[in-house]
């Protein structure tokens, strides 16, 4: 019961905080913790097992997380995110523009 409430609170925050990285990302890592956490208190697993699991699912967990950082720098015109809008845009915009001298 305990782990079920943890999880919806997890999830509540991972999708009020959707413009805050820094909290999308611990909610995400809140969320991993408990699905390994009931996971494996459900399967009998050994050590080395249990932990490639959570290797797995960091992995997977820090992979989401860039993507999810990208794509809120891409929406938010800010300081912090201009290096990044200006390294995977601007070269498509220039290279997109229609070239007046050519029709």
């Amino acid at each position: 019961m305990l782990l079920k409430t943890l999880f919806m609170i997890s999830i509540t925050c991972f999708l009020w905080w959707r413009k805050n990285i820094i909290l999308i990302l611990l909610s995400m890592e809140m969320i991993l913790t408990i699905l390994f956490i009931s996971i494996s208190s459900m399967t009998y697993m050994n050590l080395s097992l249990n932990s490639m699991f959570m290797l797995i699912m960091m992995v997977v967990g820090s992979s989401v997380g860039i993507s999810l950082m990208v794509a809120i720098s891409r929406l938010q015109n800010s300081i912090n995110s201009s290096t990044i809008w200006t390294l995977t845009f601007v070269k498509n915009y220039y290279n997109n523009r229609p070239n007046p001298l050519h029709p």
